[in-house]
Protein backbone atom coordinates (compact mmCIF):
# COMPACT_ATOMS: atom_id res chain seq x y z
CA UNK A 1 0.00 0.00 0.00
CA UNK A 2 1.25 3.43 -0.45
CA UNK A 3 0.29 6.93 -0.18
CA UNK A 4 -1.69 9.32 -1.91
CA UNK A 5 -0.49 12.69 -1.81
CA UNK A 6 -2.68 15.48 -3.59
CA UNK A 7 -0.34 19.08 -4.39
CA UNK A 8 -2.45 22.14 -4.95
CA UNK A 9 -0.29 25.33 -5.89
CA UNK A 10 -2.08 28.55 -7.43
CA UNK A 11 0.41 30.08 -8.58
CA UNK A 12 0.44 30.07 -12.57
CA UNK A 13 4.05 31.28 -12.54
CA UNK A 14 7.67 29.28 -12.00
CA UNK A 15 10.06 30.30 -9.32
CA UNK A 16 11.38 28.26 -6.53
CA UNK A 17 8.32 27.02 -4.40
CA UNK A 18 7.18 25.39 -7.93
CA UNK A 19 10.43 24.50 -8.20
CA UNK A 20 10.44 22.47 -4.56
CA UNK A 21 6.85 21.13 -5.54
CA UNK A 22 8.08 19.38 -8.66
CA UNK A 23 11.38 18.33 -6.86
CA UNK A 24 9.32 16.91 -4.01
CA UNK A 25 7.04 15.36 -5.87
CA UNK A 26 9.53 13.54 -8.46
CA UNK A 27 11.36 12.56 -4.54
CA UNK A 28 8.40 11.32 -3.08
CA UNK A 29 7.27 9.20 -5.81
CA UNK A 30 10.24 7.54 -6.16
CA UNK A 31 9.98 6.75 -2.70
CA UNK A 32 6.93 4.94 -3.93
CA UNK A 33 3.97 7.62 -3.42
CA UNK A 34 1.20 8.20 -5.67
CA UNK A 35 1.71 12.38 -6.08
CA UNK A 36 -0.99 14.15 -8.25
CA UNK A 37 -0.60 18.03 -8.63
CA UNK A 38 -3.58 20.31 -8.89
CA UNK A 39 -2.62 23.66 -10.27
CA UNK A 40 -3.94 26.59 -11.89
CA UNK A 41 -4.93 25.80 -16.35
CA UNK A 42 -1.84 26.46 -18.38
CA UNK A 43 0.64 27.01 -15.45
CA UNK A 44 4.55 26.37 -15.66
CA UNK A 45 4.26 23.95 -12.77
CA UNK A 46 1.49 21.90 -15.12
CA UNK A 47 3.69 21.66 -17.84
CA UNK A 48 6.99 20.52 -16.30
CA UNK A 49 5.12 18.26 -13.66
CA UNK A 50 3.49 16.55 -17.16
CA UNK A 51 6.73 16.11 -18.73
CA UNK A 52 8.28 14.93 -15.41
CA UNK A 53 5.40 12.19 -15.34
CA UNK A 54 3.16 13.18 -12.85
CA UNK A 55 -0.25 13.46 -13.26
CA UNK A 56 -1.53 16.57 -13.35
CA UNK A 57 -5.08 18.19 -12.53
CA UNK A 58 -6.25 21.77 -13.09
CA UNK A 59 -8.57 23.78 -12.10
CA UNK A 60 -8.87 28.01 -12.06
CA UNK A 61 -8.49 29.19 -8.38
CA UNK A 62 -9.32 32.94 -8.78
CA UNK A 63 -9.63 33.36 -4.55
CA UNK A 64 -9.47 31.76 -1.87
CA UNK A 65 -13.44 31.70 -1.40
CA UNK A 66 -13.64 30.20 -4.99
CA UNK A 67 -16.67 27.56 -4.24
CA UNK A 68 -16.23 26.36 -7.60
CA UNK A 69 -12.49 25.01 -6.92
CA UNK A 70 -13.42 23.97 -3.38
CA UNK A 71 -16.04 21.80 -5.02
CA UNK A 72 -13.80 20.64 -7.63
CA UNK A 73 -10.90 20.24 -4.85
CA UNK A 74 -13.13 17.70 -2.61
CA UNK A 75 -14.68 16.11 -5.71
CA UNK A 76 -10.89 14.79 -6.45
CA UNK A 77 -9.44 14.14 -3.43
CA UNK A 78 -12.74 11.80 -3.33
CA UNK A 79 -12.15 10.57 -6.54
CA UNK A 80 -8.48 9.86 -6.45
CA UNK A 81 -8.50 8.58 -2.34
CA UNK A 82 -6.28 11.06 -1.77
CA UNK A 83 -4.64 10.83 2.16
CA UNK A 84 -2.59 13.79 2.17
CA UNK A 85 -3.52 17.59 0.93
CA UNK A 86 -0.35 19.57 0.64
CA UNK A 87 -1.54 23.20 0.12
CA UNK A 88 1.67 26.00 -0.84
CA UNK A 89 0.31 29.06 -1.48
CA UNK A 90 -2.50 31.83 -0.19
CA UNK A 91 -5.57 30.58 -2.10
CA UNK A 92 -4.73 26.73 -2.18
CA UNK A 93 -4.34 26.48 1.03
CA UNK A 94 -7.93 27.79 1.63
CA UNK A 95 -9.37 25.87 -1.16
CA UNK A 96 -7.22 22.74 -0.09
CA UNK A 97 -8.17 23.03 3.45
CA UNK A 98 -11.79 23.72 2.81
CA UNK A 99 -12.41 21.07 0.62
CA UNK A 100 -10.10 18.45 2.65
CA UNK A 101 -13.12 19.27 4.98
CA UNK A 102 -15.71 18.86 2.91
CA UNK A 103 -14.26 15.65 1.08
CA UNK A 104 -15.27 12.40 2.75
CA UNK A 105 -11.87 11.06 2.69
CA UNK A 106 -10.10 13.60 4.63
CA UNK A 107 -10.96 15.45 8.15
Amino acid sequence: MFIKILHTESSPGWGGQENRILNESIGLQKLGAKVYILCQPESKLAEKAKEAGIEVFTSPMRKSYDLKAIYNTARLINKLNIDVVNTHSGKDSYIGGFAGKLSKKLH
